[in-house]
């Protein structure tokens, strides 16, 4: 919940002339020191993509990494972002 508060309260969305919904997917990698590394997004918007990015990198707290028989491995984690444009 905290992470999805961080994206909510840190994304600027652009203005659009109709209001949407956006699906943004966003991808990353947690290492096994629990750093993000290899964040992608995909969009139709380049924009939005680039937003997304930038959001995901200002995020400079550790995770935990995933474990695999009781050592840290890195995971890739897939998450879509819904937005609403006004």
């Amino acid at each position: 919940d905290k992470f999805r508060d961080f994206v909510a309260q840190n994304f600027r969305t652009p203005s659009a002339e109709v209001a949407t919904t956006v699906r943004i997917h966003v991808m990353f990698v947690i290492e096994k020191d629990g750093t993000m590394s290899k964040i992608q997004a995909r969009t139709p918007n380049p924009e939005l993509e680039r937003e997304a990015v930038r959001v995901l990198q200002s995020l400079r707290k550790k995770w935990k990494p995933g474990l695999v028989k009781g050592e840290p491995v890195a995971t890739t984690f897939t998450m879509p972002i819904l937005l609403r444009v006004e």
